[in-house]
């Protein structure tokens, strides 16, 4: 049965972590991880930044590349020294995610430091951001709190009087914790969605294979062993059997093209002859992608606060629609002009506000309305 250990990630480097499973009186002690066990392990509040900031992209990848442009203006460090865990990504783009950053060289400690003890695979989570609104708690050598203006982590060490006015405006009350830890696992277990793995992209999780445990895998090992041989075995054969449809089909190509063409030579590939003669009536595709992809991308150059979300083909329309993110209003129409100066013909749909940004369509055709 999987066991869920939480521990502090310590400031010292050379401390081991302690580890602790919830009991319904509290929390138990765990001397050592099992190899199933899923370790959820707390690192210090200061030296993570968390933001709410709405990113127009879709999936990781993107939205990666879209980050650091969204926290470059609030943070005092080189961004490529950053390190940016991504939240949830919204249904709808224009409402914010959570980023939470923290400089890669200190990822990269974290890492080496939980390796050597054996936690390498561990989940990574701010302290501060498992908290409830209202939570004030003083964990020692922090402070850390979830107020209405949102997450924060204090040294002790700092003047009191930061702390003292930030607490004063909300209203707020610091409460003295006997368990840091026990309070952080707590709040993790009743909200586990809330908690963002800080192991993502560059530092995501490495899979891999124990061979210890080898002799009780040897029985199955041998079974895989058998039927990727008979799958490799119906593998050929499928393919076998496709090749032969494909020269079926080829011949039928070449006796087709013999009776629409009579007076041409046979082609040598009677396919691409095929293709080249129905381009030749006008009844095949009408755009090329990556010449219309080009005319896109440099309209867009043209106008500096537009960004490509999304690029569809529209069959109904025989032309492609680009979902694009604005500033403002009125950058649609400037990216209309760019797209028609290029001779292409832009028509513009529906422009909405959501958020910071304006999100509209544009469909490219061609010909152009000038």
């Amino acid at each position: 049965m999987t066991r869920r250990l939480f521990g502090l990630v310590p400031d010292e480097g050379d401390t081991e972590v302690r580890l602790v499973r919830l009991t319904s009186g509290g929390c138990a002690d765990v001397s050592r991880p099992r190899e199933n066990d899923d370790v959820v392990l707390f690192v210090p509040g200061t030296d993570v930044s968390i933001f709410q900031r709405p990113l127009p992209t879709k999936g990781d990848r993107q939205s990666r590349q879209a980050a650091p442009f969204a926290i470059e203006d609030d943070v005092g460090s080189a961004i490529d020294d950053l390190h940016i865990a991504l939240g949830v990504e919204p249904k709808d783009l224009s409402r914010p995610r959570d980023l939470h950053v923290v400089h890669r060289s200190k990822m990269e400690e974290w890492r080496e430091r939980l390796a050597a003890q054996g936690l390498g695979g561990a989940t990574l989570v701010a302290e501060h951001s498992v908290l409830v609104e209202g939570d004030v708690l003083d964990i020692g050598p922090r402070v850390i709190g979830l107020l209405p203006s949102g997450p924060f982590a204090f040294d002790t060490d700092l003047p009191g009087d930061i702390l003292t006015a930030l607490l004063n405006d909300a209203g707020a009350q610091v409460i003295q914790v006997a368990d840091p830890l026990l309070a952080l696992a707590e709040r993790y277990d009743t909200n586990p969605e809330k908690a963002l793995d800080l192991c993502q992209g560059p530092f995501g999780k490495q899979g891999g294979f124990n061979f210890a445990n080898w002799r009780e895998w040897r029985v199955a090992a041998t079974l895989v062993v058998f039927c990727g041989m008979a799958l490799l075995a119906s593998g050929y054969a499928d393919i076998a059997a496709t090749r032969s449809a494909a020269s079926d089909v080829r011949n039928g190509i070449s006796a087709s093209y013999r009776q629409a063409f009579p007076d041409a030579p046979p082609p040598a590939d009677p396919v691409r002859a095929i293709s080249r003669a129905l381009g030749d009536t006008n009844s095949g595709p009408t755009m090329d992608f990556l010449d219309t992809s080009a005319v896109l991308y440099a309209a867009l150059a043209e106008v500096p606060d537009a960004s490509l979300r999304a690029v569809r083909y529209d069959p109904r329309r025989g032309g492609y629609i680009a979902s694009v993110a604005y500033l403002g209003y009125g950058d649609d129409a400037a990216l209309q002009n760019a797209i028609e100066e290029k001779g292409y013909n832009a028509i513009l749909g529906d422009a909405r506000r959501g958020g910071d940004f304006v999100f509209g369509d544009v469909t490219l055709t061609r010909g152009s309305s000038r």
